[in-house]
């Protein structure tokens, strides 16, 4: 079958570690576009919505591979996606429209495109117009005219213990237990006779009648049938003998039909009186099916085996055989603008492709080129010695030609240059920093410069710097940059808006665009603001109560001058030599705050001492980036342990729980008025008539994530995670499972976790490697520490592990 291949012209990868199924893949023209073009539409496990246009650029008489443009909308659900189907599904109107199926919920959307709003064509949105709540887990999801209506389609959704849910559209009707169902399996609807084709536990196939399932009755306290009602019974039952994979309807001539059935081992017809029409047995392992009626009244039947190969039969009789790129968890027909009746194949691992069956081969032959003439032989001896020269240089050492690997590197990558130029003052202003007029700081000026090497369009510019630094203008924009051509400098002013320390003083210019194939891309460079936007040379700070030491490598001289030259233009009058510099900066109360750095050439260390120990963070932290910019080493850090406020730490932790416990009760109040006003809405619309109350502006979704995020617990997690990593191969301590993050009832482990942290950072043991005497010490304190805290009836044999972590150690441990 070398000969015989599907010839994939149309496909891409959807998503990455995203998994899909049978249920997953939907083809119909879900926009409802005049000129009945199908659209592909696949939901994955993980929430993605992807709709697709094949061949959306292309004519009648092409063929075009997928382009960016051809995805038409990609929505996230936040939730997995089960099945995706499509009917008339609204009672207002005719159209066709989404019906998406979660494991709790069923959702109608409504996909329309908006001609003209961008600027490669129409915009597509998705509407929620209604959805249902689910209370069991469900499986998928059969749609029908059920009951022989006309112009609409009502949907059924089988849960994973059998269930039959019916919905006629807005409204639910009612939910059916079937009996001998102990899991979900494939269901198909019949429209002709108005019944479903399900298959049971014990491998065989019953039909029943909607009205039938209409009119019985269920016992609500258990899934057994009343003996009152009236019992729903089955038209016909066949025994099949082994599991079904698939099931699909197929209306023959005469107004007959049959349903196909595909086994793990047979391939089942099965007429409307439940006799087997033919039988065809496998010696392969069948994937997926798909049938469909030939203009002929002819079944077609194609089915996707393991080995990935396509086979189409003509009712029992094997017509055709093509080989697939991969094995289709799925498979559709569609009508794309090019090839009617196109294959569309979709992976279990997200890949989907759009193919049609064909003789002519797949031949990857290298042409023979004999049209290159070399002219000069010397000439071309003498390159080939060369590159053999560099080639070999590389080869003993791989750092030789970075120059050649790092060029390439930029030309390959360089569709905009973006220029950085030198930080300088403005004017120094107290009313823009409201600062007083003694503290008055700078407005700092930075250039920017924007060079493309393609011609690009939407060019937006902006600056991207940490609170409280703010920066104007926010956004530069440019209609379009031709190619090699450079835009206007472009001057951001950038100061404070507030009296705290911000993060870094790191900023980012960052550019987005269009590039010439239509492509948005984003493009940055950074840099670092000038240690002057915050303060300023000042007096020596007397009586500190914080200290911190860095020791460096013995060959390197700091001049902290040198270090800190962005401080120099500020003013001098207070500035010594090289050795002591003497910061100040302002607090929240717009005090002043002092910082002392000192360097001693005889013991070569670095001691920084300040009365705020978030300035002398602040400028620990810029001294090490300083420091690692000029490959300085620094072996040992100390810290004076009596310095640290763990007391007015400790304290604002309990403060912030209590007012997360606080935040909770009342938003659990305000749950419950909220529910109490919108039973009063349901009321008020009821005496409308009113059939679909709309939610009261996704207030649910507020209340949900609104003050629900901590980091007490976190802290706690990573802590436990820590002591545990360090502790994990030492047996004999009891132990301690946290299995998920929730709100602590206290702060007292938090407490004693971070405490024991604390010590044994001073203690030296983490800092050092793994001993005996260091793993026996952690022991005891990480036991000690979580003991207190546990229950004595809960320990040891209800609770399965009991681990210190720290995650503080290992942040001191990489400085």
């Amino acid at each position: 079958m070398s000969l015989f291949q599907a010839r994939d012209w149309w496909g891409l990868q959807c998503g990455d570690d995203e998994h899909f199924d049978n249920y997953s893949l939907c083809v119909a023209n879900i926009d409802n576009s005049p000129d009945g073009i199908d659209k592909v539409l696949i939901g994955s496990h993980s929430g993605i919505l992807r709709v697709f246009a094949i061949n959306r650029n292309g004519n009648e008489e092409s063929l075009a591979a997928f382009q960016a443009n051809d995805l038409l909308l990609e929505a996230d659900l936040q939730s997995p996606i089960l099945h995706v189907a499509s009917g008339m599904f609204l009672s207002a109107t005719d159209k066709t429209n989404l019906a998406v199926l979660h494991p709790r919920k069923l959702c109608v959307y409504s996909i329309s495109a908006t001609a003209g709003v961008a600027e490669h064509g129409s915009a597509y949105n998705m509407l929620l117009i209604y959805e249902h709540n689910i209370h069991r887990s469900a499986f998928n999801l059969v749609v029908g005219s059920f009951g022989h209506v006309k112009g609409r389609d009502f949907l059924c959704v089988q849960c994973l213990d059998g269930t039959l849910s019916f919905y006629e559209q807005e409204s639910f009707a009612f939910t059916r237990f079937l009996p001998n169902f102990l899991l979900a399996a494939p269901i198909v609807y019949v429209p002709q006779n108005d019944s479903f084709i399900v298959s049971t536990c014990n491998w065989s196939l019953e039909s029943y009648r909607y009205q039938v399932l209409a009119i019985s009755k269920d016992d609500e306290d258990s899934n057994k049938l009343k003996s009152t009602g009236r019992k729903a019974t089955p038209d016909w039952s066949l025994m099949i003998g082994e599991p079904i994979i698939d099931i699909s309807f197929v209306s023959l001539e005469k107004n007959s039909w049959c349903v196909v059935v595909l086994g793990e081992h047979n391939m089942f017809a099965i007429k409307e009186t439940g006799v087997i029409w033919f039988l065809k047995k496998f010696d392969f392992c069948p994937i997926s099916m798909y049938t469909h009626l030939t203009e002929n009244s002819d079944l077609i039947v194609l089915i996707a085996s393991e080995m990935r190969t396509l086979l189409i039969y003509n009712n029992d009789v094997l017509k055709w055989a093509a080989k697939l790129p991969f094995t289709p968890i799925a498979i559709r027909r569609a009508n794309v603008r090019s090839t009617k009746g196109s294959l569309v194949c979709l992976s279990e691992n997200g890949f989907l492709c759009c193919c049609y069956l064909g003789t002519n081969p797949s031949m990857h032959i290298v042409a023979n080129n004999s049209e290159v003439n070399i002219t000069n032989y010397a000439e071309a001896e003498q390159e080939l010695h060369e590159l053999r020269k560099v080639i070999n240089a590389f080869h003993m050492d791989s750092n030789a030609v970075p120059s050649l690997k790092s060029a390439a590197k930029n030309i390959q990558k360089s569709e905009v240059c973006i220029t950085i130029g030198d930080v300088h003052s403005l004017v120094e202003s107290s009313l823009k920093l409201t600062r007083t007029a003694n503290n008055a700081l700078q407005l700092l000026v930075v250039n920017v410069n924007l060079q493309s090497f393609v011609s690009i369009t939407n060019v937006r510019l902006m600056v991207q710097v940490s609170d409280p630094i703010s920066v104007e203008p926010k956004v530069v924009t440019f209609a379009s940059i031709a190619s090699n051509e450079t835009a206007g400098e472009t001057q951001f002013i950038i100061g404070l808006s507030d009296n705290y320390f911000p993060q870094n003083l790191k900023f980012n210019v960052i550019v987005t665009f269009v590039n010439s194939d239509g492509a948005p891309k984003v493009s940055q460079k950074h840099n670092f603001l000038p240690l002057s936007l915050l303060a300023k040379l000042s007096p020596a700070v007397k009586d500190a109560t914080h200290c911190f030491v860095f020791d460096v490598q013995r060959s390197f001289n700091v001049d902290l001058k040198q270090l800190f030259f962005d401080l120099s233009d500020v003013t001098d009058t207070n500035a010594t030599d090289g050795s002591s510099l003497n910061i100040c900066f302002s607090d929240n109360n717009a005090a002043p705050v002092g910082v002392t750095v000192t360097s001693k050439a005889s013991t070569q260390n670095i001691r920084i001492k300040s009365n705020s120990i978030v300035s002398l963070a602040f400028i620990v932290c810029e001294l090490i980036r300083r420091l690692e910019s000029r490959s300085v080493n620094f072996d040992k850090v100390s810290l004076d342990k009596s310095s640290l406020p763990m007391e007015e730490y400790l304290k604002l932790i309990e403060s912030h729980l209590n007012c997360r416990h606080q935040l909770r009760i009342e938003h659990e109040n305000l749950s419950l008025s909220a529910s109490q006003f919108r039973a009063l809405q349901k009321r008020m619309l009821v005496k409308l008539k009113d059939r679909n109350p709309t939610p009261l502006a996704s207030l649910d979704l507020i209340l949900e994530n609104t003050h629900n995020k901590g980091w007490e617990e976190r802290v706690e997690t990573a802590l436990i995670t820590l002591f545990d990593n360090r502790i994990k191969d030492t047996a004999g301590i009891s132990t301690f499972a946290k299995m998920e993050l929730t709100v602590p009832e206290n702060v007292d482990t938090i407490k004693k976790l971070i405490t024991a942290a604390v010590e044994h950072i001073y203690a030296g043991d983490m800092l050092s490697a793994k001993t005996k005497s260091t793993t026996k010490t952690m022991q005891k304190s990480a036991h000690a520490a979580v003991n207190d805290t546990i229950p004595e009836e809960d320990e040891p044999e209800n609770i399965a592990n009991t681990h210190l972590h720290n995650s503080i150690v290992a942040k001191v441990s990489t400085v």
